[in-house]
């Protein structure tokens, strides 16, 4: 073809100026990595020219395309060989422009190069694109998210096209890609949370397809310089598309919450919304009795059956809170209770497997939602459809937009107003305290007041129940415990008009009881209010004395305060326990829970365990209170079973102070 001898000195020259170029150009140098690598390529391209130089144009593709896998292999950057390729050829070209044998050559010698560099693109192509069919396999059978399945699926049958591998014409239309289904899909639009950066992945997904087209058309063609660099713009779109994915993603996973319920909330304000909540039945137990490594596969297994059985195009959902998942529709579903009733079975056909076998209920509420303007009610409505799916005895419950209206916005509504009185009530001081009498269940004269905090608004008088549990959420628990110990003190006057020694029992809060500061001032008002023969009895909840018996005694030796347990018979302590309090001797009283009390005159159940607590109390040196007395029947049964004292509506309803005095003078037997 070409004689080596004819362009040995040419191609010497050409590396020499090719090489003090890139010496002195600290970009050009750059490409090589250092100078070390610079010689090694260089003299390696010259020595393969020289062998080339005698060989067919054959033997010249071949070798090439081996030489451009040689340096695809060893990551040899695609530019650098080409560019050196190129530089030579040309100097080899102004150094024949000098010589009489130009016309002979030239031609030979380009068609040469021109063979030489497609050749090794070629082989540079498929070498890369060997690499990264390996690539694709991995991620295809590892366990990836949905987008990068849907991705490297295409991507792979792709490139093995491309390769000859398969003879099946890949799907070359972004339009009816299944990932741009997956893009076009509610459970996105949900995530995603933003129209522009749906249009954003589109464009990138779309140019995905056009770079593959190209590069079909320029293998096609044997084009393969055009080829590669079409080749790498595809690469360069998918991982920019994918990197686009993931931040979305991750942005979601650290705001889904926030970014699902905004999403509910938008489309409720267009239209009516569905909304289905799934609530896994007794997980607390499941934690506590199996371990939280088997709540979580739980919640594990959960999550896969619904990727499994809801089609994202139509449905979006989330972990919620605690044991709970929401999915949310694109659309009114059909039927809505056979829906809920499928999504049921489905999961509780689920078996988690171990040491032993764990079958797992759940309940299912479907929300009609129209119009909801904020997280915080949202959040309600979920709290209640929860609560009303687990009375219901098929675990399912269908809630439509007037239900919702009528029986959770409105009362959302009232609590709003009850947070603003509340509020209002601890900056003017509009708290006031109301007493019930406890009634001596021999004699029928009251022998101790309950102190009951209310708030006034306007001329209405709010119960306890309608906003203590808004003052725990507001943290306002200690602060309001405060400013009934300093109330009993402005109401000692008042109290001691009946002329006996008075006994009051008042509430004391956990949150209160573990703060030095309000335990300070605790101790200061009993001492206070003794001095002027009140005398004070602290309740306590089960927990409060379970978690600080130590604390307790304490204050009972130190000061001589004394403790009821309140609210007994009906969870958190064993009467085991109790027993061991009352050999401390730190409690004296048990008031037996109103739930026990108010069905004891139609249940046999509740009749027998209050009898036992009764007994058991009287064991161990305790008085026993019954709350909740609201009528004849169920007194003269305490009184039969012998509890001690009884309190209720039946006996009296709360009052201020100064129509209660006047109620009991005469009735009053200051026991204590």
């Amino acid at each position: 073809m070409i004689s080596l001898a004819l362009l040995s000195d040419y191609l010497e020259e050409s590396i020499d100026v090719y090489k003090n170029k890139v010496l002195k150009d600290k970009f050009l140098l750059g490409m090589f990595g250092s100078e070390e690598n610079l010689y090694r390529i260089i003299f390696n391209i010259r020595d393969f020219l020289k062998k080339e130089f005698d060989k067919d144009e054959d033997s010249i593709e071949r070798d090439f395309e081996i030489l451009g896998r040689y340096h695809a292999k060893n990551n040899v950057p695609f530019q650098t060989v080409l560019y050196s390729l190129y530089f030579i050829k040309n100097e080899i070209y102004k150094r024949l422009l000098e010589s009489e044998k130009y016309l002979l050559l030239t031609p030979i010698l380009s068609n040469f190069f021109e063979i030489a560099i497609n050749a090794h693109a070629k082989g540079y192509l498929f070498k890369t694109i060997d690499k990264h069919i390996e690539e694709s396999l991995d991620i295809t059978l590892g366990q990836k998210s949905r987008y990068e399945k849907l991705h490297f699926s295409w991507m792979l049958k792709f490139l093995r096209f491309v390769k000859g591998e398969i003879s099946q014409y890949p799907n070359m239309d972004s339009e009816s890609c299944p990932l741009n289904n997956f893009i076009n899909s509610f459970d996105f639009e949900v995530k995603t949370g933003n129209k522009l950066l749906i249009g954003k992945v589109k464009k990138i997904h779309s140019d995905i397809h056009t770079y593959g087209k190209n590069l079909l058309f320029y293998i096609k063609n044997n084009e393969y310089i055009e080829g590669y660099f079409s080749y790498n713009n595809l690469i360069n779109a998918s991982y920019k598309l994918l990197n686009f994915l993931n931040s979305i993603y991750i942005h979601f996973e650290q705001n889904k919450k926030n970014m699902f319920f905004d999403a509910v909330i938008r489309q409720s304000m267009i239209k009516a919304t569905y909304l289905t909540v799934i609530n896994i039945l007794n997980l607390r137990v499941i934690n506590r009795f199996y371990g939280e490594e088997t709540g979580d596969k739980v919640i594990k297994v959960i999550k896969n059956k619904l990727n499994e059985i809801l089609d994202y195009r139509d449905y979006s959902f989330i972990k919620g809170y605690s044991g709970e998942f929401y999915i949310f529709h694109k659309n009114k579903p059909d039927k809505k209770y056979s829906f809920a009733e499928k999504i049921k079975k489905e999961l509780e056909s689920i078996t988690i497997v171990g040491s032993t076998d764990l079958k797992f209920g759940v309940s299912i509420s479907v929300l009609e939602l129209e119009k909801i303007t904020n997280k915080e009610d949202l959040i309600k409505v979920i709290e209640f459809s929860v609560d009303e799916a687990k009375k219901n005895i098929s675990k399912i419950v269908i809630l439509d937009k007037e239900t919702i209206q009528k029986k959770i916005i409105e009362r959302i509504n009232k609590i709003n107003e009850t947070i603003i009185t509340v509020e209002k009530a601890f900056s003017e001081g509009h708290i006031e305290l109301f007493f019930q009498p406890i009634i001596d269940l021999k004699t029928g004269k009251t022998a101790f007041l309950e102190t009951l905090a209310r708030i006034k608004k306007d001329n209405e008088v709010i119960t306890a129940e309608e906003f203590i549990n808004l003052i725990y959420n507001m943290k306002l628990i200690k602060k309001f415990d405060l400013k009934i110990l300093e109330k009993i003190l402005d109401e000692i006057p008042t109290l001691k008009k009946s002329g006996k020694d008075i006994t009051l029992f008042i509430n004391v809060s956990p949150a209160s009881l573990s703060s030095s500061d309000f335990v300070k001032e605790m101790i200061s008002t009993v001492e206070k209010a003794k001095k002027e023969n009140v005398h004070i009895v602290i309740e306590l909840t089960e927990q409060s004395v379970l978690e600080n018996p130590e604390f307790i005694k304490f204050l009972k030796d130190e000061y001589n305060l004394r403790f009821a347990i309140d609210d007994f018979g009906t969870g958190y302590s064993s009467m085991r326990t109790v027993q061991d309090l009352s050999i401390l001797g730190i409690i004296d009283f048990l008031k037996i829970d109103g739930t026990l009390i108010r069905d004891i005159s139609t249940s046999e159940e509740r009749r027998k365990l209050v009898e036992l607590i009764v007994s058991f109390a009287k064991i161990h040196g305790l008085k026993t209170i019954a709350e909740f007395v609201e009528d004849d029947k169920t007194a003269k049964i305490l009184e039969e079973i012998e509890v001690d004292f009884g309190q209720g509506f039946y006996f009296g309803k709360p009052k201020n102070i100064g129509e209660l005095i006047g109620e009991i003078d005469g009735k009053y037997t200051g026991v204590i």
